[in-house]
């Protein structure tokens, strides 16, 4: 048959009738992806991405289906051919710029990117930087081996900067590539009017032809069950042609209440969260918000946010931009005693039983439980048996209190940067030592009581 429209009209049928028997669910996971390649004499050959698709289609019985359609629709007993496209895996290593772009450049309302979310403004520490070395990975080799991305942490910390940073890098490299940000309510509203006017097909044309899909939040997909299904199709079909899905959420996969199947599928790739930002990172964070505003606070007063505010990034930027407008415009200096009341919306309460931990508290279990005087935790001496005590000491006194590095050092006569390095040095220990960890958690328990 030449007439390749033909070719393509005769399928459309034939899949129709597929649906119409074996239903909507299989027939969009496993049949709507092949191609129609030609058809000689009473042979249909058919084109599939790879041998997932055949294995399925022989497991649901759906060749069969394919078979009697195709029957159907010509008139004629027909016989199917597959044969598997090596497009994907030429996509997959050594990638032409041609096979990876689209014909035009995309614009920024194609992208729903802002492009002042980049690598360069986002500001690196230990809480964060898994992610972003992730993030960076998947920017310079899109579709390769960190590929779907899921990254996750609680609201605030930056995902969806973190998103838009990797769409814009892929941008910058690849400037035809076809790109969308989307949040998932975006995504389930778009799908509710697809289902209202029943253009499903350019819907599943605008996602399932991307060359990388940046869904944030994807939380909101949860209990919406024809979305969810949709999503994942979507997500399959992008999967197979190695296209880049990088997603978003509150959660760890295995704590969001989606469909098991999904689940699986975002554990195939590449996984990091972002924890709440470290002393160092908050200070961090808050200096370059004052600088880039001129809000001209001094160090003294950023470093006491940086100590009450822990919860996330966004209420750090908040609260900074708060007290300089509120000292700017009632005219007072922004000292200490002027800014702790204005903060106080931005503590998070949380925070609160954190005051009831003392230092000493914390040297006697420490003491009690390596079976040591708690005065011996500030001897002068680098013995393992008094020197790993005070490292412990030191370590749940910055993750327990409300002290800062230098106040921490102060009551173990010792500066900051041994407190770092005490924090650092028991942080890998209860990460590397089960048992270790089992010793750090009952000292905690003890006590707060």
């Amino acid at each position: 048959m030449e007439n390749n429209n033909q070719l393509k009209e005769i399928w459309t049928i034939a899949v129709e009738k597929v649906e119409a028997k074996a239903g909507r669910d299989l027939t969009d996971l496993w049949v709507r992806s092949i191609m129609p390649l030609t058809f000689e004499e009473d042979t249909f050959k058919l084109e599939i991405s790879n041998s997932l698709i055949y294995e399925n289609l022989k497991k649901n019985f759906l060749d069969s289906a394919i078979v009697e359609a195709l029957s159907e629709t010509l008139g004629r007993p027909i016989k199917i051919d597959f044969t598997i496209s090596l497009k994907p895996q030429i996509k997959k290593e050594a990638v032409p710029a041609a096979a990876w772009v689209t014909e035009k450049k995309q614009n920024y309302q194609e992208t729903g990117l802002s492009p002042s979310y980049t690598f360069e403004e986002i500001l690196e520490g230990e809480t964060n930087r898994f992610a972003i070395t992730m993030a960076k990975k998947v920017a310079e080799n899109p579709g390769g081996s960190s590929n779907p991305y899921f990254v996750y942490a609680p609201s605030g910390m930056g995902k969806t900067h973190l998103l838009h940073a990797i769409g814009n890098e892929i941008l910058k490299n690849k400037p035809a590539a076809k790109i969308l940000y989307v949040s998932a309510d975006t995504f389930v509203d778009e799908f509710i009017q697809t289902i209202k006017e029943g253009k499903f097909e350019s819907f599943r044309t605008k996602y399932r032809t991307l060359d990388c899909l940046l869904l944030d939040d994807v939380q909101f997909i949860v209990k919406k069950e024809r979305s969810e299904e949709e999503f994942f199709h979507t997500f399959n079909s992008l999967f197979d042609y190695k296209k880049q899905i990088v997603v978003s959420s509150d959660k760890a996969p295995n704590d969001l209440e989606l469909n098991e199947r999904l689940i699986t599928r975002f554990k195939t790739g590449a996984i990091a969260d972002i924890k709440r930002p470290e002393y160092e990172l908050r200070v961090a964070i808050l200096n370059r918000e004052n600088e880039k505003n001129n809000f001209h606070l001094p160090s003294d007063v950023v470093n006491f946010i940086a100590e009450k505010v822990t919860d996330s990034i966004r209420s750090l930027k908040g609260c900074v931009s708060n007290v300089a407008h509120f000292c700017i415009n009632n005219r007072i200096y922004p000292s200490i005693d002027a800014v702790e009341n204005i903060i106080k919306d931005y503590v998070p309460a949380g925070n609160v039983s954190n005051i009831y931990v003392s230092i000493e508290k914390i040297k006697e279990e420490v003491a009690r439980a390596f079976n040591i005087n708690p005065s011996d935790i500030n001897l002068k001496t680098r013995a393992e048996r008094i020197a790993l005590p005070r490292q412990v000491a030191m370590y749940l006194a910055c993750n327990l209190t409300d002290k800062s590095l230098p106040e921490i050092g102060e009551a173990f006569d010792k500066n900051h940067a041994t407190v770092i390095f005490a924090r650092d040095k028991i942080l890998q220990m209860i990460q590397s030592d089960p048992f270790f960890n089992k010793t750090i958690n009952d000292i905690i328990n003890k006590i707060r009581g």
